[in-house]
């Protein structure tokens, strides 16, 4: 059945379905609800997310029949929500995965599109403020950073109290804000 047709076609969502299309249209306004929250500005996946909730609304279709829900009276609309946001949701990190790749660098790798990279040159004011810091407060940041406390961080830098050293540190990020 087409995809139109089935988000334009009224169903009476207080019956339970009685097959696959029928799960599918009562299920329609979830899936579209999930799938503009997940895509939000990217779009051009909307398609993508809607066949995700429609695998899920045909999931929640296949285990809802004859299951205590059923039994105790609750629609299947109720139910197959929870599977349409699980479908939606393992797919978008499915998609984030893909999109967000951080796999390190293969051993091999020659460096040829390394060309092709601009440099951070925010990376490079952050450098150049952090080198106008005292030997103290980078010391104090650095610490930080590796994931001290500031207990640790104002014994260990003869500091007077961890109220100290967090204000000291507070100081230190703001300089390197600017």
């Amino acid at each position: 059945m087409n995809l139109t047709k089935l988000i334009n076609k009224k169903l009476n969502t207080k019956s339970n379905p009685q097959n696959e299309t029928e799960a599918i249209q009562i299920s329609m306004p979830f899936i579209l609800k999930g799938a503009k929250r997940w895509c939000r500005n990217h779009f051009s996946y909307m398609d993508d997310f809607v066949m995700a909730g429609v695998e899920g609304a045909l999931e929640a279709y296949k285990r809802f029949k004859g299951t205590e829900y059923e039994e105790k009276g609750y629609r299947y609309s109720s139910y197959s929500y929870m599977w349409i946001f699980a479908k939606q949701k393992e797919y978008a990190e499915k998609l984030w995965g893909y999109m967000n790749n951080t796999a390190t660098i293969p051993d091999n790798w020659d460096g040829d599109e390394a060309s092709s990279y601009e440099m951070n040159t925010d990376l490079l004011d952050v450098k150049k403020a952090f080198g106008q810091l005292s030997a103290q407060e980078q010391k104090l940041v650095q610490m930080k950073v590796e994931g001290h406390t500031f207990d640790e961080i104002a014994k260990q830098l003869g500091m007077k109290s961890l109220h100290h050293a967090r204000n000291d540190y507070l100081k230190a990020c703001k300089t390197l804000e600017q």
